[in-house]
Order: C-alpha cells, then structure tokens, then sequence
C-alpha cells in the first residue's frame, strides 16, 4: 500500500495498477530518485535506482523494499 500511495503521489493519478508496468504509466528516473528518496523516509531503507527500474512494477518493488535489509539501530 505504501509503494502504491507514493506512486500515485508522483504520477498524480488517484490509484495506480500494481501489476501495471510502470514505464506504461509515464514513470521517468527523476520520479525513480524521488520514489527512493519518499521510500527511504517512511522506511529507512534505501533502493538503488537501477534496482527500481529492475522492478517494473509497484507489486515487484513493494516486494524488493520488504526484501531490503532493516537498517541497523540507532
């Protein structure tokens, strides 16, 4: 739900697909480096760009951001 909210967000659409490629949706690598950045704020894990892109779909990187290693505490 999250990765969806934030897509939505930047595509400035009400809902978005998740099984959607999101390239077919106008997603661009400036929205990529913001999408990591939105992510990393509410999870405090950080994706890589290419990664994201690896992922195309919101379903495909919801699934790489819970498969991200928890940050260490603080």
């Amino acid at each position: 739900a999250l990765v969806l909210a934030e897509l939505a967000q930047l595509l400035r659409v009400a809902s978005v697909p998740s099984s959607r490629r999101l390239t077919e949706l106008g997603f661009d690598s400036i929205m990529g480096l913001e999408l990591i950045e939105r992510l990393a704020r509410r999870t405090r894990r950080r994706l890589k760009l290419d990664a994201l892109f690896a992922q195309p779909t919101a379903e495909a990187i919801a699934a790489l951001l819970a498969a991200a290693t928890p940050p260490p505490p603080i």
